[in-house]
């Protein structure tokens, strides 16, 4: 990763890059190289050595990285106490990705179906992760609520990118699908199909053993995106690298549970 190519400049007038410190914490975007490979790092202990999935790192390195991360933006939660990276996710706009290499999640689904109008209104998330003892509610909603102020500064409506099962068993992928489909968390509006390289056999959605086996248990953030308003926009697609089962998912803030938005306004 190149310096000059690190991230795209922020802007953000008169704070810079600090969104906002609540407590013991300062949620910001990251702006230089050091705070940068402090969310790598983060994203390498949780994803690398904890699930044992995520990017190969270069030799000696600690970090979980791809060729996009130089084109995204980073939202972090630090602990001021300790200077400690404890929450992230990787954030991206259109302008962002038209300017690079394209969006990440386009790489297993065909965001081409989605209207250009939707794009340019979106942020695309991912490689959200928050080390293991700082697991807990208060972390993921500082999070959260950096997503909301970031879309205010950035004068965006939506999130949108890829939720994932630790699965590689497409089976699996079919199984919560259903449930999507029974729960009504199916998006209505959009159908955006799964690339070639991801796709999932269409007669395992009908294979008697499919709908004869139980439910599987949601992950917790997958979860608690449902659970504010997200819809799931796609079959299931399997990522060969990272072995997970992914949905395309998106959010329009507008649309989420009111408790929720309430919640995110605070001090916005």
């Amino acid at each position: 990763m190149q310096n000059h190519l690190l991230y795209p400049p922020l802007n953000l007038v008169p704070d810079k890059n600090i969104l906002f410190q609540n407590g013991s914490y300062l949620v910001s975007i990251s702006q230089d190289r050091y705070e940068v490979e402090k969310a790598l790092a983060l994203r390498y202990e949780v994803f690398c050595e904890e699930f044992q999935k995520g990017s190969i790192p270069k030799q000696g390195e600690k970090l979980e990285t791809d060729d996009y991360d130089s084109q995204c933006h980073h939202l972090i939660v630090t602990e001021l106490k300790s200077g400690i990276v404890v929450g992230t996710y990787r954030l991206q706009t259109y302008e962002m990705a038209t300017n690079g290499l394209g969006f990440y999640s386009n790489l297993e689904f065909d965001l081409e179906y989605f209207p250009k109008t939707f794009l340019k209104r979106s942020v695309e998330i991912g490689r959200a992760c928050i080390r293991k003892e700082f697991r807990n509610n208060r972390v993921l909603f500082l999070l959260w609520r950096g997503l909301a102020a970031y879309l205010k500064k950035m004068k965006k409506c939506t999130l949108f990118g890829c939720c994932s099962l630790y699965s590689n068993q497409m089976k699996d992928g079919v199984l919560i699908y259903n449930q999507f489909e029974k729960n009504s968390q199916i998006c209505n509006e959009f159908a955006i199909p799964v690339q070639p390289d991801y796709t999932t056999p269409n007669q395992l959605f009908s294979a008697p053993e499919i709908h004869a086996s139980k439910e599987i248990l949601v992950p917790t953030l997958f979860q608690k995106y449902l659970d504010i308003g997200s819809k799931v926009a796609s079959k299931p697609a399997l990522d060969h690298d990272f072995g997970s089962i992914d949905f395309l998912v998106y959010l329009n803030i507008t649309q989420a549970d009111r408790k929720f938005l309430q919640f995110l306004g605070r001090g916005l």
